[in-house]
């Protein structure tokens, strides 16, 4: 076993990272404090706000041992965190859309059916009296009627890889958390049999490890590593505001290290990008 692998199981290494876990939570409350009255701001703020609250409840999850939920939690905070990092370096026009999307889908949800079992809701809103709802109906609507259930034509890999490009953020870390947590959370969401107990892989090679070991190894995977993607992505909306209180908050966001022979390539990148306070490329 690699000294990283002992350590994801310690006691010690889960606490630390929980503890960084709810401290991250209060950092993303205080970036939606700084974002200003704008499309862009206004968006990043929920985000912010939601992500925060993501993570306070990960780490309750976490001391009630619910596994399977913290796979799905953490794949909500792997999209916002992506989604908040891509609206700083998109540019306005795919800020528009994911507003213009949240507009569309209420008026959406005001007029459902579950087919065939005669169980339907709807709801009045005068079209004509919101300009805005007029262009996100026009825009989220396809040529024969439907409506299209993406805000954007990326993909999430796309995003990723946009973010990496315009940025020096490492988002290699989006990709570990990734693989960790977005197709055992999709197996669960669907009520799939695979889903019920993703968190400890049953239908894989059984493993020769206690289960107390494998529950802390998880979780301190998911603590840390949304720990170390929110510190990058708090830097990256810094960056973009650049407002000395944006960029104090994003190297306060960093947590002590004290485990230095457990330094990574990643660290070293997200390291270099936080001191650098390097404004991401605009379109």
């Amino acid at each position: 076993m690699s000294e990283v692998t002992d350590k994801l199981g310690s006691i010690e290494y889960m606490d630390r990272y929980q503890t960084a876990l709810s401290q991250q939570a209060d950092y993303l409350s205080k970036l939606a404090v700084l974002m200003p009255t704008s499309d862009w701001g206004n968006s990043v703020r929920l985000l912010a706000m939601a992500t925060g609250d993501s993570c306070k409840a990960l780490v309750l999850l976490g001391d009630n041992n619910h596994l399977n939920e913290m796979l799905m939690v953490s794949r909500a905070i792997l999209e916002r965190l992506v989604n908040l990092c891509y609206l700083a370096v998109c540019g306005p026009e795919e800020v528009n859309r994911f507003r213009l999307y949240a507009i569309h889908k209420g008026y959406r949800k005001l007029d459902r059916e579950f087919a065939g079992f005669g169980v339907k809701y709807t709801g009045e809103v005068d079209v004509s009296q919101s300009p805005d709802l007029q262009q996100a109906l026009s825009l989220f609507t396809s040529k024969d009627g439907k409506e299209l259930t993406t805000w954007t034509t990326r993909g999430l890999r796309e995003r990723v890889k946009l973010i990496g490009e315009r940025t020096s953020f490492p988002v290699g870390l989006f990709a570990i958390l990734y693989l960790t947590v977005y197709e055992d959370a999709s197996e669960a969401l669907h009520g799939t049999l695979y889903g019920a107990g993703a968190e400890h892989a049953p239908f894989q090679p059984k493993k020769k490890e206690p289960w107390d070991l494998q529950t802390r190894r998880l979780k301190s995977h998911l603590y840390m590593l949304t720990s170390k993607i929110i510190a990058g992505s708090i830097t990256v909306v810094s960056s973009y505001l650049g407002s000395q209180d944006a960029l104090r908050l994003a190297v306060a966001s960093r947590f002590d290290w004290d485990w230095p022979d457990l330094k990574r390539e990643q660290d070293k990148k997200l390291d270099e990008f936080i001191a650098s306070g390097s404004e991401p490329p605009q379109e």
